[in-house]
């Protein structure tokens, strides 16, 4: 504490007050700059996103789950018109073709509920 130290102090700090007081007159401008703008729907917000390698992983999965359940609903939907015709080989009283889709279909829908169950288990821990 000299007097050439507290001298420094207060001259740095005081330009640090003189441009945040600068600035800070400066607010009610931009503020009706701002609103004027919004009121003539000239408004643009810019918004860049970088997604990380988690949110790339996360928005995979979810892809990955709707293309499945996709191909799930059609191999459902095809099996069952199948078994409204007269086609083919017969197992268990339907078309064989019906019955591989079912069961298709069937494994990878456990295959989902089981990848979910296990997600679920481990993301919510606590």
């Amino acid at each position: 504490l000299t007097p050439t130290g507290i001298k420094n102090e207060v001259l740095k700090h005081s330009a640090k007050l003189v441009d945040s007081v600068e600035k800070a007159i400066e607010i009610p401008a931009l503020i009706s700059d701002l609103l004027k703008s919004y009121s003539r729907n000239e408004t643009r917000i810019k918004l860049d996103l970088n997604p990380s390698e988690a949110l790339g992983k996360v928005l995979f999965s979810i892809v990955q789950n709707v293309v499945f359940a996709i191909i799930a609903a059609a191999l459902f939907v095809a099996s069952a018109l199948l078994c409204t015709t007269d086609i083919g080989p017969k197992a268990a009283g339907m078309p064989l073709y019906a019955l591989i889709g079912f069961i298709v279909a069937t494994v990878i829908v456990v295959m989902m509920i089981i990848k979910w169950v296990y997600y679920f288990k481990h993301s919510f821990k606590g």
